[in-house]
């Protein structure tokens, strides 16, 4: 039927884009995503500056997307979302958020220097994880090649759901006090 070939169509648009954004393809204008849905969310709920969903998504305030626009980001872009309750059939509330798809990358990891947490991802080679316990300032070592980085923010292919930003945006998120809702840790420089 017509309703079983539309839904199908949509779970196949959605698995593509969230397998693209997985490995940190730059995603199709046409198929960034414009609404999320949820069930019973709270009209006054305020959500973080930076959070990601359960699917793995990327979002950012318009306080972060303020700041992000002032620095050298590459391809990496940020779009508008909504937020719509399925119980109540309406948006959740009028503030605006952001979906982050970070495609620009750089291999600066040094796993050989970092903490001995730092554990290969099943079924790979040269990817990395770290259970976001165990995450904590200088765990995490990089060639000093960073420092010098072309760009404010990029992933490391090497290290898995990872965030890289520079020290001037850093400090742009400090100044702004949304710091914490990132979740930031320094890295050990290395310079060999």
């Amino acid at each position: 039927s017509f309703n079983q070939k539309c839904l199908f169509a949509c779970l196949v648009v959605f698995v593509n884009l969230s397998d693209a954004y997985k490995k940190n393809q730059k995603i199709d204008d046409k198929n960034i995503p414009h609404t999320l849905y949820g069930h019973s969310i709270d009209k006054n709920i305020d959500f973080p500056n930076f959070c990601r969903t359960l699917d793995g998504f990327l979002l950012i305030s318009e306080k972060s997307s303020n700041i992000l626009k002032k620095f050298n980001l590459g391809d990496t872009k940020f779009y508008p979302v909504s937020f719509f309750d399925l119980d109540l059939n309406e948006p959740i509330n009028d503030k605006t958020y952001y979906f982050l798809n970070i495609v620009e990358s750089r291999n600066y990891l040094k796993p050989e220097f970092c903490t001995k947490d730092l554990e290969v991802e099943p079924f790979t080679e040269n990817l990395y994880g770290l259970h976001y316990s165990e995450y904590k300032n200088n765990a995490i070592a990089v060639s000093e090649q960073a420092k010098g980085s072309d760009l404010d923010l990029w992933y490391d292919p090497e290290l898995i759901y990872s965030i890289f930003m520079s020290d001037e945006l850093k400090k742009a998120l400090d100044d702004a006090d949304i710091q914490d809702d990132w979740f930031l840790y320094t890295c050990k420089i290395i310079n060999k």
